[in-house]
């Protein structure tokens, strides 16, 4: 009977030490899998970085009939030409009476070019939509 008295005295103590144990052991293997899915998680994230780039610099390029224009806060005549498929002397002409919001950006021996905003490109579209295009020089 002393060994089953002893057991019994002795079996919570070596419960509650294998319960520590597996305890231990199971924190140790629940901090290996969160280590895991933090890694995991963290090359999705670089991941969503490097599309978001990506997305960025090909939004900043614009595609039409095969031409590409980069978006940006001022275009030169030229470029806003391209865009539009206005003729050149028209985009001049309406610059110089106010009809395209444009800035003249100083060339040398006194000679300016004008620089065009972005704004004017949504202009023109919305324009062309209610069918309300300022006549063409």
């Amino acid at each position: 009977m002393n060994n089953e008295q002893d057991q019994k005295t002795k079996s919570p103590h070596l419960l509650q030490a294998a319960t520590k144990a597996d305890i231990i052991v199971m924190q140790a293997k629940l901090l290996e899998a969160q280590e895991l899915r933090f890694a995991e998680l963290m090359a999705e994230i670089n991941e969503l970085k490097g599309n978001t780039q990506n997305i960025t610099r090909n939004t900043n390029n614009l595609s039409c009939n095969g031409k590409t224009a980069t978006i940006k806060e001022f275009y030169t005549t030229k470029e806003f030409c391209e865009i539009t498929g206005m003729k050149y002397k028209t985009v001049v002409a309406y610059c110089n009476s106010g009809k395209l919001k444009a800035t003249t950006v100083s060339k040398d021996e006194g000679r300016h070019s004008w620089m065009i905003h972005r704004e004017e490109i949504d202009n023109l579209v919305e324009r062309a939509h209610k069918n309300v295009l300022p006549q063409i020089v």
